[in-house]
């Protein structure tokens, strides 16, 4: 919906002479109130997603309750059934819930500021220390950066290709501020994800640069 109505914007723009480029940070008024309608309603079905689960299923902190019980009273088996690498599945509805009310490019009720960090979000002060990860090379300590790299950086990714104006200097900041947070734990040489978010961003600048800043040519003398 995000995408089509800026292609409508843009068409009309075209047509009337301006550019979008002329007023870098004007969003379309009506555009805006459609984008927030349509995200309070994806928050607000959110919050009933886990109303039929089970309290002991139903939150992150019952559940990594459980399983870090699990490693303390058993690391054996705990190790034997590959927790460390299904906890990622596990907590990544939650974490996905959570991000449904999070953008990398926009604030709810079209506020002014930052994107909220990541280290503000309630998963991820609740998984930061998930199984007391006592050195490197246990495996539990790496759950916070595998969630972020599968499941934020493609949305970051998304959010870049389909959404970013890179004219707008407020979605402009908090996107930087969203790529330096993901490059705290994602290097774009050896992760995917976070290269795309990378080229995504080059891409749409060059796209920019090239359809919407044109030069006027001299007048004949």
């Amino acid at each position: 919906r995000r995408a089509s109505a800026r292609q409508t914007l843009r068409f009309a723009e075209s047509q009337s002479g301006t550019r979008s480029g002329e007023t870098d940070d004007q969003e379309n008024a009506e555009e805006m109130r459609l984008f927030n309608k349509g995200w309070l309603d994806v928050r607000d079905a959110a919050v009933c997603v886990m109303r039929d689960a089970g309290s002991e299923y139903a939150t992150i902190a019952p559940v990594k309750a459980k399983a870090e019980d699990w490693k303390r009273r058993f690391p054996k088996t705990y190790k034997d059934a590959w927790m460390s690498h299904a906890a990622p599945t596990i907590f990544a509805p939650f974490v996905l819930l959570e991000l449904l009310s999070w953008s990398p490019l926009f604030l709810a009720g079209s506020g002014d500021g930052p994107a909220p960090p990541l280290d503000g979000m309630n998963w991820y002060a609740e998984l930061l220390e998930y199984g007391g990860a006592a050195d490197a090379e246990d495996p539990d300590g790496n759950l916070v950066p595998t969630l972020v790299e599968k499941l934020v950086a493609p949305a970051v990714a998304h959010a870049v290709a389909s959404a970013w104006d890179p004219s707008c200097v407020a979605q402009s900041q908090r996107l930087a501020g969203v790529a330096a947070d993901l490059l705290v734990y994602l290097d774009p040489r050896s992760c995917d994800p976070m290269a795309r978010v990378l080229a995504s961003a080059a891409r749409r600048l060059l796209e920019t640069a090239t359809t919407r800043c044109a030069i006027p040519g001299w007048a004949p003398v």
